[in-house]
């Protein structure tokens, strides 16, 4: 087994894009994980404005109606403070998985550099026929 073909195992492990002939792809793939990243964070703040609002009294509505969703409201304290709760913690819970999408996705990018680093460096030592250094 010779040096690429252990950088290329190495990226099959990481799910990293192989850099010869799929450039294009990789592309792609980033910009189709960047769209995704997105539309993930346009969910995240409609769901995060969205929980706030659970359990509040809806206004606008006549006064008849208005006064019985206040009394349902007050008279069920326990009900609707846990569906605000967990509201809440769903929108928390779905921005924390985002933060760390977004890290993976950055620690991902570095990996790439650094194993497109190795590779050309692998490359140029082997043209020269002297071992790579030591990073």
């Amino acid at each position: 087994m010779n040096a690429d073909d252990i950088l290329g195992q190495i990226r099959l492990m990481l799910n990293l894009p192989v850099p010869e002939g799929q450039e294009q792809q990789a592309g792609a793939d980033k910009a189709a994980s960047n769209v995704l990243l997105a539309e993930l964070s346009v969910g995240v703040r409609e769901l995060r404005r969205r929980a706030s609002r659970v359990g509040l009294v809806p206004e606008g509505y006549p006064l008849p109606i208005d006064l019985i969703m206040k009394a349902i409201h007050r008279l069920l304290p326990w009900y609707t403070r846990s569906i605000q709760a967990h509201a809440q913690q769903a929108a928390d819970s779905a921005e924390t998985m985002l933060l760390c999408l977004h890290a993976i996705a950055q620690s991902q990018e570095r990996i790439a550099e650094r194993l497109d680093r190795l590779e050309r460096e692998t490359r140029r030592t082997a043209k020269a026929g002297s071992p790579p250094q030591q990073q």
